[in-house]
């Protein structure tokens, strides 16, 4: 009787533990989406000033961490992982400074409400989100 407790309790033990952190996979997903909204600003931007391309740069590398932090986590739960276009949607050619800002920063809540860290990814996610970030704010002060 006492060893069937034990292993009931071991399985709802490692079902909590599954829970908690398959809850953080969407929130990586959406910080992806974020960074690919803001990623598509920048593209139409078109821009060829340093800051915006460094900027995008580090965009398409924070996505890229994302994707293997998915990976990762899909890999732990068996799931099949979904590999989406990294490439956002064209955008009407136009300043789209404040727009990708926007999208940045909300990218960046998700990936700091998103844990656990799977393989440092998140981490590296958001170090490249905080740089983008830091360019595009230099760039805005330029054109004001």
């Amino acid at each position: 009787m006492l060893r069937r407790r034990h292993v009931v309790g071991g399985f709802l033990l490692l079902f909590v533990v599954a829970s908690i952190s398959y809850a953080e996979w969407p929130k990586m997903k959406l910080a992806k989406r974020e960074l690919q909204k803001s990623q598509g600003y920048l593209y139409a931007e078109n821009s060829k000033e340093d800051h915006f391309v460094n900027a995008t740069g580090l965009v398409v590398a924070a996505i890229a961490e994302i994707e293997e932090s998915i990976k990762l986590d899909s890999h732990n739960h068996h799931a099949a992982s979904r590999l989406e276009a990294t490439l956002a949607a064209p955008l009407p050619d136009k300043r789209n400074l404040r727009l990708a800002l926007e999208h940045l920063r909300l990218g960046k809540e998700f990936l700091e409400a998103a844990k656990p860290d799977q393989g440092g990814h998140r981490d590296k996610a958001i170090a490249y989100t905080n740089r983008a970030i830091a360019l595009l704010e230099q760039a805005s002060a330029g054109t004001d």
